[in-house]
């Protein structure tokens, strides 16, 4: 379905950046203070996009002389796309992650992502140590779940191990590296497994 694109104000920058409906971003017309000319009139532009490491669409906003990074497509999600569900992941239907256009975006669960990406072939995470193209070993694998089960959150092991927090799911849930021992896999924790996992990851991370 094609659209006209539409331009939104992106939140927490004072108005002074938008973002389209088919992922474009450019700043505004604006006057900018300078220490020793006063206001220094700068002309709106449409900004450059680079991609990160894992292949996604990336914008620098700068304000009030802090650098901010964000990705495309949080940017039109939060921007065009409704999410009364507070769902916490934004995924690309055609798996072409630089089609940022709103009809390709939806907001989902990190499981229903991590499927996706599994589906399309997108996870960088092989699920045999002799694949020639493997990122991670076994003891990389048990060290990811001793981390998992320890309290850690996911997004920061997948920091560890520079991998994505969709890949570090499908390993702690057995979608990937199956093969690993299942006596390692927190796949089922009862509740005092549970009560457990949330007492130490609360040591780990200061959380109250």
């Amino acid at each position: 379905m094609t659209h006209s694109e539409e331009w939104r104000t992106i939140a927490g920058f004072n108005g002074y950046y938008l973002v389209s409906s088919v992922g474009r971003i450019k700043s505004i017309d604006r006057y900018v203070k300078k220490p020793h000319t006063g206001d220094q009139f700068v002309k709106g532009r449409i900004l450059r996009i680079r991609k990160n490491r894992y292949g996604y669409p990336v914008i620098t906003l700068n304000y009030l002389g802090a650098r901010t990074h964000l990705t495309v497509h949080r940017l039109v999600a939060k921007a065009f796309i409704p999410n009364p569900q507070l769902l916490p992941v934004i995924n690309h239907k055609n798996a072409i992650k630089h089609d940022n256009a709103i009809d390709n975006l939806e907001w989902c669960t990190s499981a229903y992502n991590a499927q996706h990406a599994l589906k399309n072939n997108l996870s960088p995470v092989y699920v045999s140590e002799t694949h020639p193209n493997k990122k991670l070993c076994a003891e990389d694998i048990h060290a990811i779940i001793r981390m998992y089960k320890s309290g850690m959150y996911q997004k920061d092991i997948g920091i560890r191990f520079s991998i994505s927090q969709a890949n570090i799911h499908l390993i702690v849930t057995g979608k990937s590296w199956w093969q690993v021992s299942k006596i390692d896999r927190p796949a089922h924790l009862s509740s005092r497994e549970r009560k457990e996992r949330a007492a130490k990851r609360a040591l780990i991370y200061g959380l109250d």
